[in-house]
Parts: C-alpha cells; structure tokens; sequence
C-alpha cells in the first residue's frame, strides 16, 4: 500500500480509489494534530430537511497571544438517498474540505469534485510548480506582501493571505499559477 510522511514522520496509509491516491479525513486530522496539537474543529449543521442536511466546519488555530484565529470553512452536504447516516458523512466531509483548504492531503483529495458522490473525492495530483522551494530566503513577488521575505510577516498573516488566494481562485473558478502556489507551498511549508 501506497503512503506518504509528514514532516515528523508519521506514515500515512493511500487508498487507490478508482486509480488514484486518496488521503482518507481520518489520517489527514492525524496530519493537522501533528502541525496543531491544539487546533480547533467546529462543526454545525447548517439545514436539515426530510431529503438532505448541509454541515459546515469551521478549523482554527491559537496565535501567539493564544486566541483562535480561523484558518479554514468546509461545507458539504448530502443526501439520504445516497447515504443513510447523511449527518455523519456530511459533517466527515465538511472536515475534509477544511483540511484541504489548508494543505492536509489536499494533492490527495481536493474536495470540491464529489465524483461518485464520495464525501471527499480524489483527483489527479496538480503538478508541481516550476520553481523549487531552495534554501534562499523567498521573497514574495505579489499582492500585499510584495517584495518582503517570508520571515519578515507574521506566520498567521502569511496563513491567511494564502488562504483568500486559495479561496479567491476556487470563487472564480480558476487554477492557480505557480508562482503563487510556490507562495503557498512555502507558507505550509514554513507553518510546519
């Protein structure tokens, strides 16, 4: 069986589904209590009718001064008709795509292709930017941090600002270039 490892480790199990990896939400929390021992999880259900509930996770770590600040929203709803404990698999998806949204097995399962009406479905892996990550402090070439390194703004304001990139290119249907998803990579990879 196919794994991957996190930074500390931890190997982590592939499922083949139909061809391709996937990185079940059970493992990939595994993954985020590794990087956030003390991330939070909040989930509600948003509607509930006689044919279908919608459930949204809401995740959200401490800053240095110790209070929460969100990282990510997931929603995802389903069907009785396709899965008898909808509640369940509703909310195990909203978690998913939170985690996706944050980089925890997101190569392995973006979450918003629901395919086969799996809670969270696996597409082909995105191919990796041009330019690798090096040792050479990165500066970034775009938006409001232009032309700072990385270290030089704080690690939440970093999370965040790659957070409404990911958000801004899924709300406008698009792909994102690489160099902003090198920007990305390396605030996920700095995070860890």
């Amino acid at each position: 069986m196919k794994s991957i490892k996190t930074p500390k480790g931890i190997e982590l199990p592939l499922l083949n589904l139909k061809g391709k990896d996937y990185l079940q939400v059970a493992h990939r929390l595994v993954w985020f209590r590794e990087v956030y021992p003390l991330g939070r999880f909040d989930t509600e259900c948003v509607e509930a009718t006689d044919k279908y509930v919608l459930y949204k996770a809401t995740i959200s770590v401490p800053n240095e001064r110790g209070e929460y600040v969100k990282l990510a929203d997931g929603v995802k709803r389903e069907d009785y008709a396709h899965f008898s404990d909808a509640h369940e698999k509703a909310q195990t998806g909203a978690i998913g795509r939170a985690l996706a949204m944050i980089g925890f097995g997101t190569q392995f399962a973006p979450e918003l292709d629901e395919g086969e009406r799996l809670a969270d479905s696996p597409i082909e892996r995105p191919k990796a930017p041009q330019q690798a990550l090096t040792n050479e402090p990165y500066v970034i070439p775009f938006g409001k941090f232009k032309g700072k390194r990385l270290e030089e703004v704080p690690l939440v304001d970093l999370q965040n600002y790659s957070n409404y990139i990911i958000n801004k290119a899924k709300e406008d249907g698009k792909a994102l270039n690489g160099v902003m998803e090198l920007f990305i990579r390396s605030v996920e990879a700095m995070a860890r």
